[in-house]
């Protein structure tokens, strides 16, 4: 009997589609179900150690064996067969290091639904986008958020960068609201060394008192020794506390920065966004957006920092029109696969 060739996220697909969930009542994905065909658990065959994911596999020991450990629910032709299948359909892999991602939003852009969107592409490989990535394992109905043109997504990030914080006129905005944040920082620190040293300084008074009381006799040292131990113990954890603050405020550190020392960083500024390597230009945009999470016709930016004009460090912006691999406009879903990003 010939196998149909179904691939496994067109099982998920199907499995979430009927409702048929895993054991622990959660949605199928496409890397659940490939462990399964892998494992021969379930032709009546025990194996440890010397598989991928198990600590084994770095000895030199070969993995224990054990057949007809249980009764099997397939047999091995069956299983077998699958493997056949499953070993023509894998595609080639290659190392990260050797194909690195060009998805320059990679790691700080989610959908809605809370799953990183990944890179994938079309037409072979002549159309990338970003694709909610829980949507690509277990289908539309797990998420049918919409697919976002790479071009077009990143050119968007990066344009409202340089309007928001490389832009001349928003710039000693910036420069302001950065330095009253490392003003305000620095203040609270330096309001709790003080808040402690009262404290401290509380602690000795009363010790003080203790210790002339103890000298004019009006007091038994027995009487007063738990009181003594328990002011020398919060006095102990008050020092430590203080430098711990102290530790925190130098490195914080508090240099002002001078509007035109960052005026003369713009044009390399610029240059490292439009001119650099993925991994430049990587690092460059996550030193000031945190995460990008799209809501269906709008993208929500989250800064690191309070931008310019009102100091937010949200933003939402409208997201551009997709187009098809034909390239004639619309929002149909093209047929895609996924890539590593």
């Amino acid at each position: 009997m010939a196998l149909k060739r179904i691939g496994c996220k067109e099982i998920a697909k199907t499995l979430n589609r009927e409702e048929v969930f895993t054991s622990t009542g959660q949605r199928w994905g496409k890397t659940t179900v490939h462990k399964i065909l892998n494992n021969e658990v379930y032709c009546g065959t025990l194996v440890f150690g010397g598989r991928p994911g198990h600590p084994a596999i770095h000895s030199s020991e070969p993995p224990v064996r054990v057949e007809d450990a249980w009764q099997p629910i397939i047999d091995k032709y069956t299983f077998n067969q699958v493997q056949k299948v499953m070993s023509k359909n894998a595609p080639k892999t290659v190392h990260p290091r050797i194909v690195p991602s060009f998805y320059l939003l990679s790691g700080i852009l989610f959908c809605t639904c809370g799953s990183a969107m990944v890179g994938r592409s079309a037409k072979s490989h002549r159309y990338y986008y970003y694709a909610c990535n829980r949507g690509c394992k277990q289908g539309r109905e797990a998420c049918d958020s919409r697919i976002l043109p790479k071009k077009k997504i990143e050119h968007l990030v990066i344009e409202q960068i340089k309007s928001k914080i490389l832009d001349g006129k928003y710039l000693e905005e910036l420069v302001r609201i950065v330095n009253e944040e490392l003003g305000a920082g620095y203040a609270v620190v330096k309001e709790k060394i003080a808040n402690i040293d009262f404290e401290i300084q509380e602690v000795v008074n009363r010790l003080t008192r203790l210790y002339d009381a103890l000298e004019t006799g009006r007091l038994d040292l027995n009487d007063l020794a738990p009181r003594i131990k328990e002011l020398r113990v919060k006095q102990d954890e008050l020092s430590k506390a203080r430098v711990v603050a102290e530790a925190e405020m130098t490195l914080q550190g508090y240099q002002q920065l001078d509007i035109e020392a960052v005026r003369s960083y713009v044009a390399d500024l610029w240059n490292i966004l439009d001119e650099s390597e993925v991994a430049q230009r990587k690092a460059f945009l996550r030193s000031f957006v945190k995460k990008i999470v799209v809501e269906k016709e709008r993208v929500k930016l989250y800064y690191n920092l309070p931008v310019p004009p009102h100091g937010k460090r949200t933003e939402i912006l409208g997201v551009l029109p997709i187009d098809t691999p034909s390239g004639e406009g619309g929002t149909r879903t093209p047929t895609h696969r996924c890539t590593r990003s």
